[in-house]
C-alpha cells in the first residue's frame, strides 16, 4: 500500500508523490504539470525538518492535546481490558456475561459508524466515557447477587461504551495533530494505552481478588468520568475541519 500523498508531500518526497499523482491522473484522464513541486518549494521558507516526541509538547495547544490524549488512551485501554477480565462485576453468570461483553463490540462499531460524523468526534468520545462511567457508578449501589438480566445489561452497556470510545479515539487523535507529528502522536498514544492495559490486569485480577469489586469499580468510574470531562472541555471538535499540515497550522487555527 503506497504512503499517503499528503504525507509524502509534507515530507518533501516529491518523486514518490509524483508517481502516485500521475497514476491518479491517468485513471481520471487528466494531466498534471511536470515538476509541479518546484512552485510548492518556492512557497516554503524552510527545508524539511525532522520531528520527534518532544514536538508533541512544543506549543501550549499541542501540550494540552498531548497530555489529555496521554491520559484518556491508557484509561480507555484499562477499562476495556479490565472489564473483559472481570465481566462478572455486574452480577449474573460470568460465562454468559463474557460472551455478551465480547458480542457487544460488534454493534458498538456500527454505533460509531453512524454517529461519529453526526455528533462529532469529541462528543462521540466524551459521551462514550460518560455512559461507561455512569454505568460503573450505578454498579456501586448494586449488590453482587442481582437478577441475571440486570448484570447482563450493565456489562453490555459499559463494555459497548468503552469499545465505542476506543474506536472513535483512533480517528479523533489522528485529526488532533498535524501531519508532521501525526505518526509520532498515534504511536505515543498507543504506547500509553499498552501501559493502561498492563495496569488493568493488576487491578482486575489482584486488587479485586484481595479487596473486592469496589477496588475496580471506584477507580474505573472516576477515570471514565474524568476522561469524559477532559475530552469535552479541553479538546476541540475536528469533524468537517481541514487536517493541519504543520505545527504552525495548528497554532494559527487556535488564535
Amino acid at each position: 500500500m503506497p504512503e499517503s500523498l499528503r504525507w509524502l508531500v509534507t515530507n518533501e518526497r516529491y518523486g514518490e508523490a509524483d508517481v502516485i499523482m500521475r497514476k491518479a491522473a491517468k485513471v481520471n484522464k487528466s494531466s498534471i504539470p511536470d515538476k509541479w513541486w518546484e512552485q510548492l518549494e518556492k512557497s516554503q521558507s524552510k527545508k524539511n525538518t525532522s520531528y520527534g516526541l518532544l514536538d508533541l509538547f512544543r506549543t501550549k495547544t499541542l501540550r494540552i492535546r498531548s497530555l489529555v490524549c496521554f491520559f484518556i488512551w491508557p484509561v480507555n485501554a484499562m477499562l476495556f481490558y479490565g472489564l473483559t477480565m472481570k465481566s462478572d462485576i455486574g452480577g449474573g453468570s460470568i460465562y454468559v456475561n463474557f460472551a455478551l461483553s465480547a458480542a457487544i463490540e460488534i454493534p458498538a462499531i456500527f454505533v460509531v459508524y453512524f454517529l461519529i460524523d453526526r455528533i462529532g468526534r469529541r462528543w462521540m468520545v466524551a459521551c462514550s466515557f460518560f455512559v461507561a462511567g455512569i454505568c460503573l457508578v450505578i454498579n456501586l449501589f448494586v449488590g453482587d447477587h442481582v437478577a441475571f438480566y440486570w448484570g447482563m445489561l450493565q456489562i453490555m452497556i459499559t463494555k459497548g461504551a468503552v469499545t465505542s470510545a476506543f474506536i472513535a479515539l483512533y480517528t479523533y487523535t489522528s485529526e488532533l495533530f498535524p501531519t508532521v507529528i501525526r505518526n509520532t502522536a498515534m504511536g505515543s498514544c498507543s504506547t500509553m494505552a499498552r501501559l493502561g492495559s498492563i495496569l488493568s490486569s493488576f487491578i482486575a485480577l489482584w486488587l479485586v481478588d484481595n479487596y473486592g469489586k469496589l477496588s475496580l469499580v471506584i477507580p474505573f468510574s472516576v477515570l471514565a468520568l474524568a476522561s469524559a470531562v477532559m475530552t469535552a472541555v479541553l479538546l476541540p471538535e475536528t469533524v468537517n475541519k481541514p487536517m493541519h499540515e504543520t505545527i504552525a497550522d495548528v497554532e494559527d487555527a487556535t488564535t
